[in-house]
């Protein structure tokens, strides 16, 4: 499987340097806002290997991918552009999903990755990551659990910017967040709740009801700048997914549209807000 994606202007486009004293101990970074157009685009390829028996799912993903994006970070003598080469190796074993329930009965995989910068090899941390993942039935037949565990090391020694992070911070925390050691253990409760396929016209054809509560643990540990010891910290975040499964509007392809709200700690790395909201949307394109 081959895919290309890419996105134009979703964000600032930045130039960044940084300062040094007499030393070469960095005083400061300098970010400074382009105004031409953000560009980023990657392209992946994946092998998907699947070894299904005796109604077990089994596969083996290994994956490459090379992201490039247009900001500029000074290395020394000059500009360079940000790139990203990722390889990913994915393994699982699980029960086919129900058609009521959201999470598979039974399962469970284990995803390893690893990431450089190959035209800023010098100046972008190396970093690598595991991922586990487990799903158990809940009380009811349709209902799961959902248990993730995550830890990403950065190798910084030597290196004057983060390569961009490939872990998942809490939901409502930045996964941008710059730090040398990243972990975070999630669990959800995926509840379905069937509406007798309500009909509302032109508007909406209404199915289920997904509300999916979690609670979500994550810590960071980086050095600081004048290598004085280390910046710690501790982040939560719990909250609920709300999601109606249907067809709106008489397209033909299934939707699930909702909302998330999660309540978080604060941390002065992040400044975040304590109250997080996000839309959901989701389209399936497949049978």
């Amino acid at each position: 499987m081959i895919e290309l994606s890419a996105d134009l202007n979703n964000e600032q486009r930045y130039k960044t340097s940084f300062k040094y004293d007499s030393y070469g101990k960095i005083l400061h970074q300098n970010r400074n806002k382009i105004s031409s157009p953000y560009l980023e685009a990657e392209l992946r390829s994946y092998l998907p290997l699947t070894f299904d028996s005796h109604g077990w799912q089994r596969g083996i993903i290994p994956q490459i991918s090379y992201k490039l994006e247009n900001n500029l970070f000074y290395s020394g003598d000059k500009y360079i552009q940000y790139d990203q080469l990722r390889f990913i190796l994915q393994g699982y074993v699980m029960r086919p999903v129900a058609k009521a329930a959201v999470y598979p009965r039974y399962g469970a995989g284990i995803i390893a990755r690893s990431s450089l910068s190959p035209s800023g090899f010098n100046f972008y941390s190396p970093l690598a990551s595991i991922k586990a993942y487990f799903y158990l039935p809940g009380l009811f037949s349709t209902h799961g659990i959902k248990v993730t565990a995550e830890y990403q090391r950065q190798f910084t020694e030597g290196r004057t910017y983060y390569i961009k992070n490939l872990i998942n911070m809490p939901p409502g925390y930045d996964n941008d967040i710059t730090a040398d050691h990243l972990s975070n253990i999630g669990v959800s409760y995926a509840l379905p709740l069937y509406l007798n396929d309500i009909d509302l016209g032109f508007f909406a054809y209404l199915q289920r009801v997904q509300l999916i509560p979690f609670a979500d643990y994550g810590r960071y540990k980086k050095r600081r700048v004048e290598n004085s010891g280390n910046i710690t910290g501790n982040l939560y975040s719990f909250g609920s997914d709300f999601l109606v499964d249907g067809h709106f509007f008489r397209i033909g392809a299934p939707m699930s549209i909702g909302f998330r709200y999660a309540r978080l700690k604060y941390d002065p790395l992040y400044k975040n807000s304590k109250n997080h909201f996000a839309l959901l949307f989701n389209i399936s394109l497949t049978k």
